[in-house]
């Protein structure tokens, strides 16, 4: 059985993460990093028998990190396979897409493309938004962890493969950022559609240039 583990994930999630490990191997070593940095001291060691768990988090493991691991590192992703990359929820919205879920998968080189291990996926209520959709993709993410923690603190083997395969659309910070500029022009679905998307933030990321000012676009009032 693993030696550690080691998660990767906030504050508030971790005391609760390691709790239920070591509920199910009370002789487990569990630390937490919560940014890069914790991250690169924490594997500043053996890391002999040390699992990598990443949970939530927005911190990218470097291949080198995790090339130094004796078996593969797991990530908890908060959205479907068809939706990689960042913002997944944002990116279902945007898409119009019927169904968002939660994918539990191997760490690889690139992010959100290793094996995947657990899906959990459900119907999109017809007025849900971003922050719905991502309460429910981290409540998925808890039961995927406890379902999945006997196996993790006490077994040396990789999860086996569940089948799913990864979208090929993966949204970078620059994909979303060039959504959020609407020209005068644009289409009315296609304004709808981001207005889905990123309607919901505070302060709201859409705007319009006009003669070299932007104007921010804000909700109606009581909306």
């Amino acid at each position: 059985m693993p030696r550690a583990i080691l998660l990767l994930t906030g504050e508030i999630e971790a005391p609760y993460l390691a709790q239920r490990l070591r509920r199910a191997n009370p002789g487990l070593e569990v630390a937490a990093a919560t940014d890069r940095a914790g991250l690169d001291l924490a594997l500043d060691r053996d890391c002999r028998g040390l699992r990598l768990i990443a949970f939530c988090t927005g911190v990218v493991v470097p291949a080198g990190h995790l090339a130094r691991l004796d078996g593969p590192a797991y990530n908890f992703h908060p959205g479907p396979p068809e939706f990689p990359g960042r913002q997944p929820a944002r990116h279902a919205l945007y898409a119009g897409a019927a169904r968002f879920g939660a994918t539990v998968h191997e760490m690889a080189a690139r992010v959100d493309a290793g094996t995947i291990v657990a899906v959990e996926d459900w119907a999109i209520a017809p007025r849900a938004d971003g922050p719905q959709l991502d309460a429910e993709a981290y409540q998925a993410l808890l039961r995927m962890f406890s379902r999945l923690a006997d196996r993790l603190a006490c077994d040396d083997a990789p999860l086996p493969a569940s089948g799913h395969q990864w979208g090929h659309r993966r949204w970078s910070g620059r994909d979303i950022e060039g959504l959020q500029e609407i020209a005068a022009d644009i289409a009315g679905e296609e304004l709808e559609r981001r207005i889905r998307a990123f309607g919901d933030l505070v302060p709201s990321p859409l705007y319009t240039v006009i003669a070299g000012r932007r104007f921010r676009w804000e909700p109606p009032a009581g909306s």
